[in-house]
């Protein structure tokens, strides 16, 4: 069951990045969080109708766990990766080029936790770390941790109106201000 999730992940990502790919130049084209934005939309104005024959522009290797999910802001992509340990990498759109990578603590599996970008911070956590992670989205660097998180696993991070949210899959949810 595990396997099949994974491969159906990793295709909704490629499908993701390619539809970024196309789409770059205009900032309606961000996708900063999970579904898009703050009401979980799903849908970014500047969408354009992608359709047959896709013409593969770029390829990113992630090494060991593959794409579990992925952010656009500006001209980046910000990836979430599982396997043995959690990574979040910071990728250019347009050449592949990897800026910094940012590995958890006793990170394992699949991450599960799309990284959300806001005010020049990436934020997400992983599966088997307690944290909720706030990284300089230039430089990789951790500008700070919040423990006693439980698992980030199936669970992304969301800013609404200035306020960082991180959901559960029940009606519980924990803030802390951004700005």
């Amino acid at each position: 069951m595990l396997s099949v999730y994974r491969k159906a992940i990793f295709v909704f990502c490629l499908l993701l990045t390619l539809f970024f790919l196309h789409a770059f130049g205009e900032a309606e084209s961000d996708w900063p969080t999970a579904q898009h934005d703050a009401r979980r939309s799903g849908h970014a104005s500047a969408e354009r109708t992608l359709y047959p024959p896709l013409e593969k522009k770029l390829e990113i290797r992630i090494p060991v766990g593959g794409i579990d999910a992925l952010a656009v802001a500006g001209d980046r992509l910000y990836i979430s990766s599982g396997g043995p340990n959690n990574t979040v990498y910071a990728v250019d759109a347009n050449t592949g080029l990897q800026y910094w990578n940012f590995t958890l603590e006793g990170g394992r599996g699949v991450m599960g936790c799309t990284p959300a970008v806001y005010a020049g911070l990436v934020f997400f956590g992983g599966q088997g770390v307690d944290k909720l992670y706030a990284i300089d989205a230039s430089t990789g660097r951790s500008v700070w941790q919040l423990s006693g998180m439980v698992s980030m696993y199936g669970q992304s991070p969301v800013v609404v109106d200035d306020v960082l949210r991180r959901l559960w899959h029940t009606t519980q949810s924990t803030s802390a201000l951004v700005r």
